[in-house]
């Protein structure tokens, strides 16, 4: 973990001092086969934080003065003439990023996602790139699902990525974390994760889920968990039909050894035990 570690805190060092990185695309062009590339980890940071930050600046700008001058217009062309801006500016900002930014984001994906700073420069990676990159940067991070998904900064881009519902990626996520549900459930930052495959997962991949929850012996443990409980209140919520049904009479067989419980009462405590 050491190892791990420091390249975090190298891409936490960077993007404090992106300012250090050229501005200019042809500039940042010509040093992306000197410099950049000879300290791939260590500009990371830098590149993705300058870029982003610049050009989205001059994209909002653009945005504002193409507003301006449609507002002079009819009404309805103004809207046409935002809206198509926009999207050409969005389109250009993600051409002008370099390719090898997202080739050492998905390199170093691990790295990027468990550092505090790492994690949210990671999912802006994932939401700026496009095509191949950005299959390759997803598909990576989801091989390294399970991993991710247990460390403090690692699951917000695993909730990402869900949220995303690419099936490729959550196909997957779901054959490393089948099995292992009721071990994430009972961790801080896993717990979150599951709650999220609750809420994205379709009708089938839902079911599974919460089956697994309860085949597990001593399913009341799950009741009175300080974080599983947040999951079985979550699947409570999004079931429906026989699983939910099912789910409501393996709680309520509980109710009696698990009502009076810090964590479990919140589930006795609200409307979701209902049929």
């Amino acid at each position: 973990m050491r190892s791990l570690k420091a390249e975090g805190a190298l891409v936490a060092e960077a993007l404090e001092k992106s300012l250090l990185l050229p501005t200019d695309m042809a500039e940042l062009e010509k040093m992306s086969g000197s410099e950049v590339v000879l300290d791939l980890k260590k500009y990371l940071g830098m590149a993705i934080q300058s870029l982003f930050r610049d050009e989205a600046v001059r994209a909002k700008d653009e945005a504002v003065f193409a507003k301006i001058d449609a507002e002079r217009s009819v009404e309805k062309a103004k809207e046409d003439a935002f809206a198509d801006e926009v999207a050409k500016t969005e389109a250009t900002l993600r051409a002008q990023v370099p390719a090898f930014i997202f080739v050492a984001a998905a390199k170093y994906c691990i790295d990027v996602a468990i550092h505090q700073h790492g994690c949210c420069v990671l999912q802006r990676c994932i939401s700026h790139s496009i095509g191949e990159h950005r299959e390759n940067l997803v598909a990576e991070i989801s091989a390294n699902g399970l991993l991710l998904s247990q460390d403090a900064y690692g699951n917000y881009v695993i909730q990402f990525i869900l949220e995303l519902r690419i099936p490729s990626a959550t196909s997957n996520l779901i054959s490393q974390f089948e099995g292992n549900y009721v071990h994430l459930s009972k961790q801080k930052f896993g717990s979150h994760v599951v709650e999220k495959c609750l809420m994205v997962f379709n009708d089938e991949c839902q079911s599974r889920l919460i089956h697994e929850l309860l085949s597990v012996p001593q399913f009341e443990r799950l009741l009175q968990d300080p974080h599983a409980n947040y999951v079985v209140q979550t699947a409570l919520r999004v079931s429906e039909g026989p699983i939910h049904n099912a789910l409501v009479e393996a709680i309520e067989s509980h109710k009696a050894i698990s009502r009076n419980s810090p964590y479990s009462k919140r589930i006795f405590s609200q409307k979701l035990l209902k049929k």
